[in-house]
């Protein structure tokens, strides 16, 4: 595997230049990073309706995202 650092703007700009075809595997490979289990999206579904319930809160993307980046 080759590890390339882009910014989010270098990487859309490569993209931007790849072909039909190409644009079309990338997303195929990127959508299946993003599969999830029945069991994960009904995890998913039950933490939306507490949220809406108020039975559990929400919480800043930079503490989640401290709590990621110490992992």
């Amino acid at each position: 595997m080759i590890a390339v650092k882009l910014s989010v703007q270098q990487l859309i700009e490569a993209l931007s230049g790849l072909s039909e075809k190409e644009k079309i595997r990338v997303r195929e490979a990127l959508n299946k990073d993003f599969e999830i289990a029945d069991t994960e999206l009904e995890e998913l579904l039950n933490r939306k309706r507490d949220f809406q319930a108020g039975r559990i809160s929400s919480r800043p993307w930079a503490e989640i995202r401290r709590n990621y980046d110490r992992v």
